[in-house]
């Protein structure tokens, strides 16, 4: 909507005007049977809000009844992976995550070039940029960057989503940061919990990127990459080079973690946390 963008008055108040004879005007009013406003931000906390309040909202954080439109469904994308013949527990490890009300959300447009291609990688980045979570973060508000660091390593932050204004500039805490980025899809969040979180392989890819390309995550990227070693090394059974890892890297934070399925007989990583105790 133009309201988040810095416009000046010559265009503003005719907005609002706009607006104002859409939704405050009594006589127009019978000639209106629906009316319908789409976006990725909820409306403005400001004073356009006048102007809507007669709509109902639905955003990520309060989504309703419209949960199960928001994406595909675990049933619609296992009937899909079924009908193409692709793995679905490799489907929802990358594109599943999103926990709107009593539906697990998948990432619609992922799972449809997956299941075609066959071919599970993120395809977040030919829709949306990295950068737009890079330049939130980088703000490093009240420990901004140590709660990204944990939720990479697959644990949640708590987070208090009521004190945005819905606004594209106006972040005076992480709180408001996490809260831009649950609406952009780069986190995910558990309403009943009150806590954010990165809800698949496909965002985890993203937020590498962040950790990957700024400086202030240069220590943080050295401690990824050397946990990915880690995991190869102990999958591959290298002892000597396992012990040597963990000795170099002793009290700090690695990420961690390896699944094995029987039946694929492959190893999938999971992200986790561990900390070497002193």
């Amino acid at each position: 909507m133009l309201i988040r963008e810095q416009v000046g008055d010559d265009e503003f108040k005719p907005y609002l005007g706009f607006f104002n004879s859409l939704f405050k005007n009594a006589e127009l009013k019978p000639a209106i049977t629906l009316a319908y406003l789409t976006e990725i931000l909820p409306i403005m906390k400001d004073m356009v809000q006048s102007k809507l309040n007669t709509f109902d909202e639905y955003n990520m954080l309060r989504i309703g009844s419209f949960a199960e439109y928001t994406g595909f469904t675990t049933g619609e994308a296992k009937s899909l992976c079924e009908r193409y013949g692709r793995d679905f527990e490799l489907c929802k490890s990358w594109y599943d995550g999103y926990e709107l009300e009593d539906f697990e959300i998948y990432n619609p447009q992922a799972v449809i070039k997956a299941c075609v291609t066959g071919k599970f990688i993120s395809y977040w980045s030919k829709t949306s940029s990295y950068k737009v979570v890079a330049e939130k973060i980088r703000m490093n508000l009240a420990g901004t960057k140590e709660d990204v660091i944990t939720m990479m390593g697959g644990e949640r932050v708590d987070v208090n989503v009521k004190k945005y204004d819905n606004t594209m500039t106006g972040f005076d805490s992480k709180d408001d940061v996490f809260t831009y980025l649950i609406h952009l899809g780069y986190l995910a969040y558990d309403e009943k919990e009150g806590q954010c979180y990165i809800p698949n392989r496909e965002i985890y890819n993203e937020w590498e990127k962040v950790v990957e390309s700024d400086e202030n995550y240069a220590e943080t990227d050295k401690i990824i990459k050397a946990s990915k070693q880690l995991l190869r090394d102990t999958i591959a059974k290298n002892e000597e080079t396992v012990a040597s890892s963990l000795d170099n890297w002793h009290g700090d934070v690695l990420f961690v973690g390896v699944n094995y399925d029987v039946e694929s007989k492959k190893h999938e990583c999971k992200i986790e946390k561990f900390v070497k105790s002193l």
